[in-house]
């Protein structure tokens, strides 16, 4: 495409080593610059003129002045015509006078395809006449014939000033668009599948992407295809990999790292990307290499984007592309957009959902910050520790303990109530391993703050310098309410998953062998247990574990054997 000479002849085409001379003829040599001129990509443009020699000129002055543009000739209104459908140039540069008919007319016949196109008027020396008429009749900018030759750079500054402002304002226009189409969606579509699928169309109808699918974190260990457009093929050869989270897939990269993986290039000159040949078996069955799957696709760049953050993340959107190197900055952070927006419109249909489900749901809470008396706490242990929650008890109406295991840490390096906010107690057992701390916070628990508002906490987690607070809520709850409440009371909060039991079956009654205790009976068995009561010898007597609680020796005892009888009775008499 580059330097083509409508006319066959092989005089000095564009963009060969040739000596550069003028529209005069002279042998005017002009230096090579290495330069993009803001171009973020290759741009097409077309030089019409009926006399070849200056369109060649001016087609090799424009690629020496910028790496980025590739040039293609036209000498006559037919030509020209036929070289801007076939090619749909960034830029047309035309001279006024041609030998059948003027620039006008071709300018014309660009504004009928596209009001906005960039197109440069190359007028004669004393034509301003026509200038300021180019301009009135949508002429994006004009040069004076010859003056290229005398400032080799002012035709390049232009051509690339026009393409890059066209280039602006058609991505612009494509955000508010997909902005618009984006609410649309969010607004009107209430199936969390189906919003998927909408997603995805979007991407592949409005934005050219060849290909787009999202994956789910739901019920397998990797990512489950919830939504895909032209990806069938790709998807049935490494969907069983996907769903099991092994391998290096760019999707299953950017949820482990959580962040964008973009891959430029999965062409045939990568030695680990070779594309199947026709009939291969690695086209039917599930390959591992996700490159050969990918080219046999046609895909050629892939960017993967997660769906949230950490913590509150619910899946990963990828996007192929048929040719090397579409993902730049701007598309990664349109592609991020909407992760963020695909990401939001899960949880509030996960959040409808749950309000018309006929079973409790489960849901996930992150909360960060130091005023959150695990994170401080875990904050100050030395790097590679790691704490887990095995227990909490209520010990009164304002405190909470938290019996802790700490692994990869001495009992020297566990922090005192005093550096921890929050906190009343810390206490460390050294002895055993991991170490084992009960901490006692008496101040605002997102614990204590959920149970208050009827949510049942089925755990708690300490990772990444947070917690993950595991709640079952009632199905007329309010999810959304459960986390402004949290929000008032906690800086940092994110909402993670939320899952209904998706069987239908009405919610059963716990048979299992604690299903008779009391609150107060079951926390008395659980902490015991956890604090080694029923070991030999004891870990902790019953006036250690009472005082850990915030009750009696006696009292203690008292739920522990009631416990105990009720527990027994289901264990050796059920009916």
């Amino acid at each position: 495409m580059t330097g083509e000479n409508p006319q066959g002849d092989d005089t000095g085409g564009a963009g060969t080593d040739t000596d550069v001379v003028d529209s005069d003829g002279t042998g005017a040599e002009t230096e090579r610059i290495d330069a993009d001129g803001g171009l973020s990509s290759r741009a097409a443009v077309l030089v019409v003129d009926d006399d070849g020699t200056w369109a060649r000129t001016a087609a090799r002055l424009l690629e020496r002045q910028r790496d980025r543009l590739s040039v293609t000739t036209a000498t006559a209104l037919p030509e020209a015509e036929t070289a801007f459908e076939r090619l749909d140039p960034d830029c047309v540069v035309c001279d006024y006078r041609l030998d059948d008919a003027t620039g006008f007319e071709f300018l014309s016949t660009v504004r009928r395809v596209d009001p906005d196109r960039p197109f440069v008027l190359v007028t004669g020396e004393g034509d301003e006449g026509v200038a300021s008429e180019a301009i009135r009749r949508g002429a994006t900018d004009y040069v004076r014939k010859g003056r290229h030759s005398d400032d080799p750079e002012l035709l390049a500054e232009r051509v690339t000033s026009a393409i890059r402002a066209y280039r602006t304002r058609r991505a612009l226009t494509r955000e508010r668009r997909s902005k618009e189409a984006m609410l649309d969606i969010v607004t009107t579509t209430a199936s969390r599948e189906t919003l998927c699928q909408a997603f995805c169309d979007l991407l592949v109808d409005e934005h050219g992407y060849t290909g787009a699918w999202i994956g789910i974190e739901e019920g397998v260990d990797g990512l489950d295809p919830w939504a895909a457009v032209d990806c069938g093929g790709y998807l049935d050869c490494v969907g069983s990999a996907l769903r099991a989270g092994d391998g290096e897939n760019p999707a299953l990269t950017a949820r482990n790292r959580n962040e964008v993986c973009v891959v430029d290039r999965i062409g045939p000159d990568d030695p680990d990307a070779m594309a199947p040949s026709e009939g291969d078996s690695a086209g039917r069955t599930d390959d591992p290499d996700w490159r050969s799957a990918a080219l046999a696709a046609g895909f050629r760049s892939v960017a993967a984007v997660p769906l949230g953050q950490e913590g509150g993340r619910v899946g990963v959107l990828t996007v192929f592309a048929a040719e090397p190197g579409a993902f730049d900055d701007r598309e990664c952070r349109l592609l991020s957009d909407y992760a963020e927006t695909i990401a939001y419109a899960l949880r509030t249909a996960s959040w409808k959902r749950s309000l018309v489900s006929s079973v409790p749901v489960s849901v996930e809470f992150r909360i960060s910050g130091e005023e959150v008396p695990l994170v401080a706490f875990g904050r100050q242990l030395p790097d590679g520790t790691s704490v887990s929650v095995a227990s909490t008890a209520v010990k009164s109406d304002r405190s909470l303990l938290y019996l802790l295991r700490v692994s990869d840490a001495s009992g020297s390096a566990i922090p005192d109530a005093t550096t921890v906010p929050g906190a009343e107690s810390v206490r460390v057992d050294d002895d055993a391993s991991p170490v084992r701390v009960e901490l006692v916070a008496d101040g605002p628990t997102p614990e204590r703050l959920l149970a208050n508002r009827g949510a049942k906490v089925t755990g708690t987690a300490v990772e990444n310098d947070a917690v993950i607070v595991s709640v079952s809520y009632p199905r007329e709850g309010d999810i959304q309410a459960l986390s402004r409440a949290l929000r008032d009371e906690f800086a940092e909060v994110e909402v993670g998953r939320i899952r209904a039991d998706e069987s239908g079956a009405e919610p059963v009654v716990d048979k299992g062998l604690a299903a008779d205790l009391t609150d107060k009976q079951r926390q008395a068995l659980e902490t015991a247990y956890h604090q080694g009561y029923f070991e030999q010898p004891r870990e902790h007597n019953a006036t250690e574990i009472g005082d850990a609680l915030g009750i009696s020796r006696v009292t203690f005892t008292q739920h522990l054997r009631t416990a105990e009888r009720k527990v027994f009775a289901r264990l050796f008499d059920p009916d």
